[in-house]
């Protein structure tokens, strides 16, 4: 089977996109990369075993229960050297022949008659258009959340390496005027993590641009845990996916709880201001009050 129009997921990281993500894994139309591609990147072919199991009668309950998607990273570096942790964003000019066919090869084989659609998460860098130069055809969703809420759990996940502090991060080094903000804030951390989501957020802005119209599609988490079932509806139709009534049941069955608030709770009101007075001019730009 070809691979007809692909939906990738994507996001800064800590930015609900995992929600939408396990949420839109439980569509019938669709198969994606799940725990199997960690356990097994050299072995694509266990996954596609695992996307059948999910349509058979009584044993797919069973799997979906125990095949949660994931990004699948080890895959990623399995079939794409670099995918997981380049210091910038990869473009289209960064893919190689091989690569577009061992790609394009190894996704379509996971695919199944009944599961024809590939749903993929991917965050950090947009990585857009790299994506596109092998998948013109892609369509891509865009959760976007408060900058204050992203950079407060990053300092808290075990996978944050901004301790280690610009140019050795992931991110390469600061732009001179990202690198002078960091600076005048005494290094803080607060900050760093700040200068992350906005130094993400300013990479989608370009990567968008050269997106044809038509291709990506912006959620808010917060609107999406207002409202689910508009967002997963106007998501499925930007997707040209049936919306059927197993589908909305399940989407009205998951717990959504917003916790934007939280970032006030994990940091002094000194840290908060650093981090307010760093963000103001994004979160404006993406229409979050600031105080």
């Amino acid at each position: 089977m070809s691979l007809d129009r692909p939906i990738f997921i994507v996001g800064t990281g800590r930015c609900g996109s995992t929600l939408l993500h396990e949420i839109m894994a439980r569509h019938p139309q669709l198969a994606y990369l799940s725990r199997l591609c960690s356990a097994y990147p050299a072995k694509p072919a266990i996954n596609r075993r695992g996307m059948v199991a999910l349509d058979w009668p009584v044993v797919g309950g069973f799997a979906q229960e125990r095949l949660w998607p994931v990004e699948a990273w080890e895959f990623w570096e399995h079939i794409v050297s670099g995918f997981r942790n380049p210091f910038r964003d990869l473009v289209a000019a960064d893919l190689t022949p091989p690569v577009k066919a061992r790609v394009e090869k190894v996704l379509a084989s996971m695919l199944t008659p009944q599961r024809s659609r590939m749903l993929i998460k991917l965050t950090g860098w947009p990585r857009t258009g790299f994506v596109s130069a092998i998948f013109p055809d892609a369509r891509y969703v865009h959760v976007i959340r408060d900058g204050r809420s992203v950079a407060s759990s990053l300092l808290n996940v075990d996978l944050w390496d901004g301790w280690r502090g610009p140019p050795t991060w992931r991110w390469g080094a600061l732009a001179p005027a990202l690198q002078s903000e960091w600076e005048a804030s005494g290094k803080s951390f607060v900050v760093l993590a700040a200068i992350q989501w906005k130094l993400l957020m300013d990479s989608f802005e370009l990567a968008k641009q050269l997106l044809p119209p038509g291709q990506l599609l912006e959620v808010r988490y917060e609107d999406l845990v207002a409202g689910s079932e508009a967002v997963i509806g106007r998501i499925l139709e930007f997707c040209q996916l049936d919306n059927p009534d197993s589908f909305r049941a399940h989407v009205r069955s998951v717990p959504m709880r917003e916790s934007n608030r939280k970032w006030r709770e994990g940091l002094t009101a000194a840290q908060q201001l650093a981090m307010e007075d760093a963000l103001r001019a994004h979160l404006l730009r993406y229409g979050y009050a600031v105080g």
